[in-house]
């Protein structure tokens, strides 16, 4: 019996060590310099200014070409659009923006049927982790993350998000492989042209959204806009009425190319040529005013 409990004792103790030596290389690897995503990206970035930014998911990163505002401004930009964005996570990164003294002239977040989630995106934790253990990460943050009991041990946190953290992208992450979307703009334009309809606003705007507040109470200069979505999207109009109604101030364009489906990769996101004609309109008439 006791040579039994301590064979366990030992598999147990070469286990757990395994799993904390596994997450010392895996961190290690994806806090180094060479961002591979936006998260990265901005948990590195420190003492800059950057004139224009833009948050907020698909719809951005898909639809704002900060190479082509820097041309028309003759000011920095930096597009930290996320596929499958939310408020939380737009709450997170200003936040570190904040603490690592990052200042900007404008940001611009997008806001729509994202407004009724509360919550954050998948993606968006399994990239954070890695930095949550840093020491210079701020502990307030930390705190309001509340992540799942997965995301709090070692190893098994960059385990159970294989696709995003797994043994492949550590493996680039060291071997400072660049990646597909050039960071220093975040634009990652779609080809095609179809207005096929993807998803149905909510019937109803929630009753509020925590997250947006507390983006408002960081910076209350933050100016919120709406990105085209095609004319075929069921409850579009009457939800997107409501939010405006609620925010007077949201640059709302969501309705501008219904009669222009050639700028429509599917229904909720441009194609180049639309991204390049909505940067274009919304520089003008936004960060030029």
């Amino acid at each position: 019996m006791r040579r039994l409990v301590l064979y366990i004792a030992s598999i147990v103790i070469v286990t757990l060590t395994l799993m904390i030596v596994l997450d010392y290389v895996y961190s290690t690897a994806f806090r180094n310099e060479f961002p591979r995503n936006k998260i990265q990206l901005v948990a590195n970035l420190k003492n800059e200014h950057i004139d224009y930014i833009f948050l907020g998911s698909s719809r951005v990163e898909n639809h704002i070409d900060c190479g082509q505002i820097e041309n028309l401004t003759g000011k920095s930009c930096i597009n930290l659009g996320l596929q499958g964005g939310r408020f939380n996570d737009y709450r997170v990164l200003i936040s570190l923006l904040k603490e690592n003294r990052v200042t900007f002239e404008k940001m611009l977040v997008q806001l729509d049927y994202s407004y009724n989630l509360n919550d954050y995106s998948p993606a968006f934790l399994a990239n954070l982790v890695p930095f949550v253990g840093r020491d210079d990460f701020p502990k307030k943050i930390k705190e309001e993350l509340n992540l799942p009991i997965a995301y709090k041990i070692p190893f098994i946190r960059f385990a159970s998000n294989d696709k995003l953290t797994g043994i492949r992208e550590m493996i680039l992450q060291y071997a400072g492989k660049e990646p597909s979307n050039n960071l220093s703009n975040g634009f990652k334009p779609l080809q095609g042209i179809g207005t096929a309809v993807s998803v149905t606003f909510p019937k109803e705007i929630a009753n509020n959204n925590d997250e947006l507040d507390a983006i408002q109470s960081i910076n209350e200069n933050i100016i919120f806009f709406t990105a085209p979505y095609c004319k075929n999207t069921a409850n579009r109009d009457a939800y997107m009425d409501a939010l405006t109604e609620r925010y007077p101030k949201l640059k709302n364009y969501i309705a501008i190319f219904d009669d222009q489906e050639q700028y429509y990769s599917n229904c909720g996101h441009l194609n180049k040529e639309g991204a390049e004609r909505f940067t274009e309109v919304l520089t003008q008439e936004i960060l030029l005013d």
